[in-house]
């Protein structure tokens, strides 16, 4: 029991850590593609590569559940690789 003598649901418990846990991997993937845009040595891509994950990150912040797995899956499985290539092949520039 609480402190309201109310005996809490156990599958706050459940969701509360799925959505701690998805916020976490949100939140390193997020950083790991601001990592990468930052790689590019021309300022003028790497802001224009941080304004578009800002953005990304920005328009799929309402999703949550199966969609935001989806959704994050396909970013690193080819978002990141291919932000990580782009910003070796500029720097070779």
């Amino acid at each position: 029991k609480n402190a309201f003598g109310q005996v809490p649901d156990p599958t706050y418990f459940a969701v509360n850590t799925l959505s701690r846990s998805a916020t976490m991997s949100t939140v390193s993937l997020y950083r790991q593609f601001l990592r990468a845009a930052k790689s590019f040595t021309d300022y003028n891509f790497q802001s224009y590569a941080i304004r578009r994950v800002r953005e990304q990150f920005r328009d799929h912040k309402a999703l949550v559940g199966s969609e935001l797995e989806a959704v994050l899956k396909r970013a690193t499985e080819e978002q990141l690789p291919q932000l990580v290539r782009m910003g070796k092949v500029n720097s070779m520039f």
